[in-house]
């Protein structure tokens, strides 16, 4: 999540692997090389390989949207997870442990209060 927080309030939205190895100083250059491979694979970097630039995908908006209020410090995450259901509609994907079912109105919801920042 920190990845997606900081690539996303660096600004530019496209980022050369130098500009990625600064903008993600903690990591050492050849752990952000990594991670990007591991994000493109995911589906969280688009990368063009004529000009060698990587972008987050509308998808990696989508999540870090829904997901950057979750990651307040010091919040209950049983009350959270508690509210966060009551108020969108998210609820655990039955036979599939760990993984949620969002409504589309949800997701349009988080994009739309991004858009107004």
């Amino acid at each position: 999540m920190a990845v997606l927080k900081t690539l996303q309030a660096e600004g530019s939205g496209r980022w050369k692997i130098r500009r990625l190895q600064e903008v993600l100083h903690w990591l050492e250059p050849a752990s952000t090389t990594e991670l990007a491979a591991e994000l493109r694979a995911a589906g969280v970097l688009a990368y063009d390989p004529v000009s060698g630039i990587y972008r987050l995908t509308t998808e990696a908006h989508v999540v870090t949207a829904i997901l950057d209020p979750l990651t307040v410090p010091g919040l209950d995450p049983r009350r959270l997870a508690t509210a966060f259901y009551g108020r969108y509609g998210v609820r655990p994907l039955p036979g599939s442990p760990g993984r949620l079912v969002i409504p589309m109105s949800t997701v349009a919801e988080a994009l739309e209060l991004r858009e107004r920042g």
